[in-house]
């Protein structure tokens, strides 16, 4: 046992036998894995806290083949509407990552998704990917290196080892079904041009409910950076819908360009929106489907951590949760 600078290096054998106990029972408390009572877990744990013991990850990951590191992507944008939208929602999500990884041992290291030559330099052990674009060459090159990658609505995609169903096609349904209960007949869809999977499965969804329901599907495709959004809202307000909706999450401008076109709601135009923010919509008024991507990171990373140990388990599904929120701009069907 060395000491200096007020630092105390140790191993797991001298925390074990300092403690009374194995090595391995000293790995699985502090790793947060095995069988043993919380009493003992804590106490190992307390007491690795007390004598500052700090892992040496660079001697496991030779043992182990594991970084225990994983690779947050992040989408760089040029246009600057879009760079502002997806700066903030990517950071919300890097922020639970590192948190759930933290928890577990694990760091998070950030990689570029228009740079695949950063899988070759940064060792990491699994890809977290969100919300990607199709035909990505990141997603190829983690293939043929073997990195495994956490990826959302791209279920028949076989690189996929763990995949995150949001439950945008359910939400999308719920949404549909809703309108038309509430009497809507011409139901427009407002979201995103083709390339993100989880709007491509909403599209999808409502394509299948207009065959479904027998009636013409009215479509407006927004770009990513929200710069068209009053010609896309107009458009679809154009084609004399009676019913929205937004998979856009642009509920505050569809509300100021009905108003400013004399378009009452819910009287002449039921709307439904989804959001990541049930809070902002209910100020408003208007009925939602929230999707919750601050619940990803922690209802995944057991199951990362159990991949990344073992890939025999892939693939899995991780569902997470979603709910739907009635509110004044859509008339609700009480049926018995």
């Amino acid at each position: 046992m060395s000491q200096g600078n007020n630092t105390t290096t140790l191993t797991l054998k001298e925390i074990a036998k300092i403690a009374g106990v194995s090595t391995a029972a000293v790995s699985n408390a502090l790793n947060e894995t095995g069988r043993m009572s919380k009493e003992t877990r804590s106490r190992i744990k307390e007491l690795a806290h007390r004598l500052n013991y700090r892992p040496n990850h660079r001697a496991a990951s030779l043992r182990t083949g594991l970084t225990k590191n994983i690779g947050f992507v992040m989408t760089l944008e040029e246009d600057p509407d879009s760079r502002a939208r997806w700066s903030a929602y990517s950071s919300e999500l890097l922020y639970t990552l590192v948190i759930a990884a933290e928890k577990r041992g694990y760091t998070v290291s950030i990689i570029s998704a228009s740079n695949p030559d950063q899988l070759t330099l940064t060792q990491i052990d699994l890809l977290y990917y969100l919300d990607p674009f199709t035909d990505n060459l990141l997603v190829s090159r983690a293939t043929e290196l073997g990195i495994p990658i956490l990826m959302n609505d791209d279920p028949t995609n076989s690189s996929v080892a763990i995949h995150i169903n949001t439950g945008f096609g359910e939400m999308t349904r719920s949404a549909l079904d809703a309108l038309a209960e509430a009497g809507a007949t011409k139901v427009g869809l407002l979201t995103e041009i083709p390339g993100i999977p989880s709007d491509e499965i909403a599209e999808k969804v409502y394509l299948e409910w207009c065959v479904e329901k027998q009636v013409a599907p009215i479509i407006q495709r927004g770009n990513y950076g929200r710069t068209d959004i009053v010609e896309r809202i107009n458009d679809l307000l154009n084609s004399g819908c009676d019913g929205i909706y937004s998979f856009y999450e642009e509920t505050p401008s569809i509300l100021e360009i009905a108003e400013q076109r004399g378009i009452r709601i819910p009287e002449d135009l039921q709307l439904i929106a989804a959001t990541i923010n049930k809070a902002e919509n209910d100020a408003l008024g208007v009925c939602s489907t929230v999707f919750h991507p601050e619940a990803i990171a922690e209802n995944c990373m057991d199951v990362i951590v159990d991949i990344t140990k073992n890939m025999q388990k892939a693939p899995v599904t991780v569902d997470i949760p979603w709910e739907f929120s009635w509110n004044n701009s859509c008339v609700r069907n009480v049926r018995n």
